[in-house]
């Protein structure tokens, strides 16, 4: 490595092996064998599968869709990769370097930490890489010099860490350039497209910079493109959906948004979208307007997608129905790969297409369909769903029948759906009467299971408390539900929340024994009466507790009759009729940290805090006409606290007020203190 000049330390490894690794297929060295029909990224992608299964690289992430996005390096092979790459690839912490004593080195990749000079003397002929940033500098980099368009042979620019929003005129002229990386674009440059090379354009943010959206003007022209995150269609000339019909080669992840500027179906074929056989995700996105919504019944017939797709989204359909492709069995091609489905507010929409043929699919978020009033064996089809472990169903206002987990197949037979399901959330659904019966046993994986806002619901069925593998468990906002079974076979659960149950008449029964459980909440509950909270007595692995919103008659804060020694975090929640905390909690030898909320009528907080020596932090929030902490001598007895909130607490707040405020002695001593509005 060059005197004056430094490599990238292992802090920035992941940034820096991805440019390792490009530079290698962007300075040649990927070549695709003659004869073959693989393409560089196929070799390229190809040899990191060979780097994997010999463990040389090390997968750290994975997407949705299986495909590796993070990995790893041994390092060995770090330390190899960087010296058998140190004559080629320079970081440069400062401009200044460049244009001084080490301007004499021909790099091939080049990273500059904090803006590029105008003139690179010796780099024009050699730099293949170029990444612009400013990760450890407070300067904003905000422009590209117009001598960049002197770098005929770079083949990589990456700006995306930078705050450039316009690139200049002359960056049309890298005719070679095959990737790009931006993050802040308001608009491409005028001839754009003779960059007829460019193959990888990544743009951040969706593309919307103040709140506008990036138009791509012309982009058809770019004709060898494969990555485009996004189009925003218009009607502007150069912008409207006919553009995608020019990029045969699209791959990965394709966004497009403001599909109202589109006319009807005979435009909306024009984008091609059928031919794309490599792209793995499609989102279709209108905006969220009222209007007509036969125009989006008719352009949605025009966008049939490839059946290698694996995600798919929509987003803001206003039609009344789906076209055939979604709705029936007789496209057995169309969604056949499909592993995730997102539909999100169809506000006039009566259908849900069928999911049951899609034994892939693994993901099924269905929000905002508003008119949809039923969900039956129609929604599942006859086909086992196997692979299936996450099931939203949110913010559907008109259902009120969901008939079944299980149906017939054609044989007759009945069929479980969705065996694989892990994640069950049923959520603001106010008509919903009641959830499927006899059919949660088969449910063998399930792990949480969530209910939040059916505000109809008045049980659960029975044989949820037969779900073996559960392991979270949250009703909420429920006002209506009267009961919860019998969870004494619930032996893998460790979350419990029951929130907003006006008319819950009593805790579940068999609680006492699930000692699983580590983190209960009870609030919002008040037809449970104090001596219904005995069972908490017996959760010996307690680590996390919530309390409180209990019967506006009651004027003092119910306990368990045993202490619980295992809890380490405290929530208290009071209500209007309240006058004290409970001094129970002194008794609590592991907590380290407590919240005291909505105590209206509390003016002094208790001594008795002072025992709670194992106490790390305190958080006093929405207790109006709280004017005391404890006394001084108490505070000072909490020798481990070391954070203090108020919040939301203004007679409070003022006295804590430091130097000033009458409270301020008893709590200079701690470490962190913050009075928020």
């Amino acid at each position: 490595m060059a005197q004056g000049l430094s490599n990238p330390s292992k802090d920035v490894g992941g940034n820096y092996i991805n440019i390792l690794l490009r530079s290698s297929l962007l300075q040649g060295l990927l070549n695709p064998s003659k004869g073959s029909d693989l393409g560089m990224e196929d070799v390229g992608r190809n040899y990191m599968s060979i780097l994997l299964r010999t463990s040389l690289l090390q997968v750290f992430e994975k997407d949705g869709y299986g495909r590796t996005i993070k990995c790893t390096i041994h390092d060995l092979v770090y330390d190899f990769v960087e010296e058998a790459a140190k004559e080629s690839i320079f970081f440069v912490p400062s401009v200044q370097l460049i244009t001084g004593r080490e301007s004499h080195l021909k790099p091939r990749t080049l990273i500059l930490n904090n803006g590029i000079p105008h003139y690179l003397p010796n780099v024009r002929k050699s730099l293949r890489v170029l990444v612009v940033a400013q990760w450890h500098t407070d300067e904003d980099v905000t422009e590209l010099p117009t001598t960049i368009g002197k770098l005929k042979r770079l083949r990589y620019l990456d700006i995306s860490r930078t705050s450039i929003t316009e690139l200049p005129n002359p960056i049309t002229r890298l005719y070679n350039l095959q990737t790009m990386r931006l993050s802040n674009l308001q608009q491409l440059p005028k001839n754009f497209g003779n960059l007829a090379n460019l193959r990888h354009l990544y743009i951040g943010k969706d593309g919307i910079i103040n709140g506008k959206p990036c138009l791509l003007s012309d982009i058809g022209q770019l004709s060898s493109l494969q990555t485009l995150p996004f189009f925003y269609v218009s009607q502007d000339k150069g912008c409207q959906i006919d553009q995608l019909g020019h990029l045969h080669n699209l791959r990965g992840d394709l966004k497009i948004f403001d599909l109202q500027n589109v006319s009807n179906q005979e435009e909306a074929i024009k984008a091609k979208i059928s031919t794309k056989i490599n792209l793995d995700s499609l989102e279709l996105h209108w905006d969220t307007r009222t209007r007509d919504g036969s125009t989006d019944e008719d352009v949605l017939k025009g966008l049939e997608p490839h059946p290698n797709l694996k995600g798919f989204t929509m987003e803001n359909f206003m039609g009344r129905s789906l076209p055939s492709w979604m709705l029936t069995t007789s496209h057995p091609l169309v969604f056949r790969n499909l592993v995730k489905i997102v539909l999100r507010n169809f506000n006039k929409c009566q259908q849900i297409p069928p999911l049951g043929h899609l034994p892939p699919l693994n993901i099924v978020n269905i929000i905002g369909m508003k008119s949809v009033n039923c969900i039956g064996t129609d929604f599942f089809g006859w086909k086992n769903v196997d692979d299936a472990s996450k099931l939203i169903l949110d913010d559907m206002p008109d259902l009120k029948v969901w008939s079944g987990l299980m149906c017939h197949d054609s044989s007759h037979s009945l069929v479980k759906i969705f065996p694989s399901l892990e994640i069950l959330r049923v959520m603001n659904c106010p008509k919903l009467v009641s959830l499927p019966d006899g059919v949660w046993h088969n449910l063998r994986c399930i792990k949480e299971l969530c209910i939040f806002g059916c505000y109809r619901l008045s049980h659960l069925p029975k044989d949820v408390g037969g779900l073996a593998s559960l392991e979270i468990l949250r009703v909420l906002s429920c006002p209506n539900l009267v009961s919860i079974p019998d969870i004494h076979s619930l032996r893998s659960l460790v979350k419990l929340h029951l929130w907003g149950c006006n008319n819950l008449r009593s805790l579940p029964s068999g609680m006492g024994v699930c000692t699983s459980i580590r983190r209960f909440a009870l609030l919002g509950c008040p037809a449970i009466q104090p001596e219904d909270l005995h069972p908490l007595s017996r959760m010996t692995q307690l680590e996390s507790l919530g309390l409180g919103d209990f019967s506006h008659d009651l004027d003092y804060f119910p306990w368990p009759s045993y202490t619980i020694n295992p809890c380490r975090s405290l929530g208290l929640y009071g209500w209007q009729a309240v006058t004290s905390l409970p001094e129970q909690i002194q008794h609590l030898s592991n907590l380290a940290y407590l919240q005291i909320q909505h105590f209206d009528r509390i003016v002094a907080l208790p001594d008795f805090l002072g025992s709670i020596h194992s106490l790390e932090e305190l958080h006093i929030e929405d207790c109006k006409n709280l004017l005391y902490l404890p006394s001084a001598e108490a505070m000072r007895q909490l020798t481990k606290l070391g954070k203090l909130t108020i919040e939301h607490c203004p007679l409070l707040k003022d006295r804590c007020k430091e130097e000033i405020g009458q409270e301020w002695y008893k709590i200079a001593h701690i470490p962190e203190i913050q009075l928020l509005p």
